[in-house]
């Protein structure tokens, strides 16, 4: 089995004693791992410290250390082209835009979900439906607007902070299929906020059809309609 070395640049700051090792500061080259060219390194693996021979640091301490916290990390794989928790969403919108107001309203929305074996009709429909509230939310009102000078937000509230409500919502047309074998129990997969995930673009899309020009920043409010018709 071949092997690889990674290598890690340590920052000049003073670090704090590991046991009854010097501070880590005063470790003037790089610290190394050996690991397996088949896995990724993980937290339990350990980084020789060479000015101590014989004495290593888990990774997972070492980056816990000084001006290194805090420490992003991003881990992605290609999904299961078998099974996966995923399901699959696709979502339509119907939208008539006043073109003296720039104002769209959507007048229905279709959203299907492959989620795997429905084990709860109703439960997931309900899902479904009720997810549509945040996508609206999303795609035409929720903005969040700060002060451009102190910097602190204006509209912190839930008057000036727009969701949509019962009045606002068009009407909903749950879809449930069946096709995808989930890895959960009996082949379902995950319907939480999948549901929503694919509405707002779908709204952009019908007014882009309505208009002939994309809006393509969100909330999709009357006043960027406006100004992506040339209007204001």
């Amino acid at each position: 089995m071949s092997s690889k070395i990674s290598t890690w640049k340590l920052p000049s700051p003073a670090w704090p004693t590991i046991g009854a090792i010097s501070p880590l500061a005063k470790i003037s080259a790089s610290v190394s791992a050996t690991h397996s060219a088949n896995r990724e390194i993980g937290t339990h693996t350990s980084v020789d410290i060479p000015l101590a021979p014989g004495r290593s640091v888990s990774v997972k301490d070492l980056l816990w250390q000084g001006d290194l916290v805090p420490v992003s990390v991003m881990v992605s794989r290609r999904p299961s082209t078998q099974r996966t928790g995923v399901p699959y969403i696709a979502s339509f919108a119907e939208v008539e835009v006043a073109p003296e107001t720039g104002r769209p309203q959507v007048l229905q929305i279709v959203v299907i979900n492959d989620c795997g074996a429905v084990m709860y009709a109703s439960g997931a429909e309900a899902q479904q439906v009720g997810g549509q509230v945040m996508a609206l939310g999303e795609a035409l009102t929720e903005e969040l607007i700060y002060d451009p000078v102190r910097g602190v937000p204006l509209n912190f509230n839930l008057i000036d902070y727009k969701m949509p409500t019962i009045l606002d919502m068009p009407d909903v047309e749950p879809v449930l299929l069946e096709v995808w074998r989930g890895a959960g129990e009996y082949g379902a997969c995950g319907i939480g906020e999948g549901t929503l995930t694919c509405t707002p673009r779908a709204v952009a899309n019908a007014i882009y059809n309505a208009i002939g020009v994309r809006v393509d920043e969100l909330p999709l409010t009357p006043d960027k309609v406006l100004r992506a018709l040339g209007k204001i």
